[in-house]
């Protein structure tokens, strides 16, 4: 299994938020729904991400 390093997290975080953002924008419950999961994987990877810096 590959590492992921503290750059790749960010990424990924990011991407998510961005994505999270456009379906935010958009109508219609199934996006209000995929916005408010991705945005729950995002927190948890942000709190990852916290993790290693205290480390």
């Amino acid at each position: 299994m590959a590492e992921v390093c503290k750059t790749d997290l960010k990424r990924i975080v990011n991407y998510l938020d961005t994505y999270a953002q456009e379906c935010g924008e958009r109508k219609g419950q199934k996006y209000k729904a995929r916005q408010y999961y991705l945005k729950q994987m995002s927190n948890k990877l942000k709190n990852k991400l916290k993790k290693f810096h205290n480390d």
